[in-house]
């Protein structure tokens, strides 16, 4: 830390202990908040052979890289001021010499001590403590260089190197001390990256300025971007629905225009400057893709008219040729659905005809009207349901021919019947005709064993008896 910073933290101490503030315009204060709370981009401080600079470029995005580890490039918040990467502190051992390879980085911010001090605390750390690190619109507003100070590492100035030094010397002499720290100076950190602010912006409140606005453009721009990008893209799904009626083909991705915000200079200048690289990148990316298109459209075309011809060549059968019919007919780049349709009527009725005079059974005609009703090419379903009709009428009118040749051989056996003939429950042992007396032949229990039938309930023997409660019936009823 520079005297003129030494010298500012002390007086602003001293004030801070006399429960004295320099006087801050509160609509100053106010708008600077603000601004500080518009800033959502990071910022990067590069080393030079003299010093320190702003890098030329703004992230939106933290970027580890070697983090505290690193010596060239470090990434800060543009908000806070502090490191964006991991810069807690952490032990090496000394047994092993661990130590050694962090001091051998050639960096201006990593210290590697017997103690931990208070500028290896994070923003984190600080503000779990209760402390207010980094930019507020107060420190902002107020002039010079006390507008830089982060606070508590103030009351090690002057003391590290004695503290070192004597630590190496227990260590020497075998002391309890098995480690030591190694810490990211944060309060150095803060101040070189607030030094190399001022030098290219003039002030903190520039720097609060032209971040907000750059955060603003680069929301308004990425948000444009994307909408190119869907545009794009829904122009590629179009196309690509297209290919795909024909085969399915890929059509080249394309990746979000990846822009930088400058983290300096005219903002609104950027701003037309990179809405113009958006509106080439897509301009130029959609050319490519309608060129892509036209010339796969017209491969893909003619591969289609290639598979359709060969697929029409293979139907030889009707199922064979409606399947091309359907598959083909929504697109008919080969104009062949019409022959298909006239040679798939041919085949029908020509298997059709064959399926006809292969009727035996009426099972084989319902066979055939069930397939043919919707695609009665050869007009034979009609033929086909008046085989059924007849072929039934013609089984009922035999089965009523035979029942009454039955039934005129049962009523001659009625007729005949006399006491002592086996029936089909049981032997006759009175006859009042019509009534007869049967003696049960396998009775009941709690049931009479004997029961009077009237003649037109009476079968023949080989009819089998059924006695449910006394009520006598056939098994097999010759009536049907």
């Amino acid at each position: 830390m520079n005297k003129q910073l030494l010298a500012s933290a002390i007086a602003l101490s001293v004030l801070a202990g006399c429960s004295s503030t320099p006087p801050v315009n509160e609509e100053v204060s106010a708008e600077i908040q603000a601004n500080i709370n518009l800033i959502k981009l990071n910022g990067t401080l590069a080393r030079q052979k003299d010093g320190f600079v702003l890098a030329p470029i703004l992230s939106a995005n933290d970027s580890e890289n070697k983090g505290m580890m690193d010596t060239t490039y470090w990434q800060f918040n543009g908000k806070t001021l502090f490191p964006t990467f991991k810069s807690e502190r952490f032990k090496c051992r000394l047994s092993k010499d661990e130590c050694v390879q962090y001091e051998e980085i050639d960096s201006p911010f990593l210290k590697v001590s017997a103690t931990d001090s208070d500028y290896g605390d994070t923003y984190e750390k600080r503000v779990a403590d209760g402390k207010k690190p980094g930019m507020s619109a107060g420190k902002v507003a107020m002039t010079g260089a006390a507008a830089v100070i982060v606070g508590p590492a103030l009351v090690l100035v002057g003391a590290p190197l004695t503290l070192i030094n004597g630590t190496a010397n227990l260590i020497s002499h075998g002391s309890v001390w098995n480690n030591k720290w190694v810490e990211f100076d944060h309060d150095s950190f803060y101040e070189q990256t607030v030094t190399a602010i001022q030098a290219k912006h003039g002030s903190l409140e520039q720097y609060v300025r032209y971040m907000a606005s750059a955060s603003v453009v680069y929301s308004e721009l990425t948000q444009y971007n994307e909408n190119l990008y869907a545009e794009w893209n829904s122009l590629r799904s179009e196309k690509s629905a297209i290919l795909n009626q024909y085969l399915p083909t890929e059509l080249t991705n394309l990746d979000l225009y990846s822009f930088e915000m400058p983290a300096y200079g005219d903002i609104q200048m950027a701003k037309v400057v990179i809405e113009s690289q958006l509106q080439d990148y897509y301009a130029n990316s959609t050319k490519s893709l309608l060129s892509e298109f036209d010339g796969k459209f017209a491969n893909a075309k003619v591969l289609y008219v290639q598979q359709q011809q060969a697929a029409f060549a293979l139907a030889k059968t009707a199922s064979s040729m409606k399947r091309f019919i359907e598959k083909y007919e929504r697109l008919d780049e080969a104009q062949l659905i019409s022959k298909a349709k006239t040679q798939w009527s041919a085949l029908v009725k020509k298997e059709q005809k064959v399926a006809f005079d292969n009727i035996k059974t009426i099972g084989d005609a319902n066979t055939f009207i069930a397939t043919y009703q919707y695609i009665d090419e050869a007009k034979l379903v009609a033929k086909a349901r008046d085989l059924v009709a007849k072929a039934e009428l013609r089984i009922q009118n035999e089965k009523m021919e035979k029942r009454k040749a039955v039934l005129a051989g049962l009523e001659r056996w009625r007729k005949g019947l006399s006491v002592g003939d086996q029936t089909f429950c049981g032997r006759v042992i009175e006859a009042k005709y019509p009534m007869f007396q049967i003696a049960i032949s396998h009775p009941l229990q709690g049931f009479s064993d004997t029961i009077w039938l009237e003649k037109d309930r009476v079968f023949e023997p080989w009819s089998g008896c059924n006695n449910r409660n006394n009520q006598l019936t056939p098994l097999t009823n010759p009536l049907g």
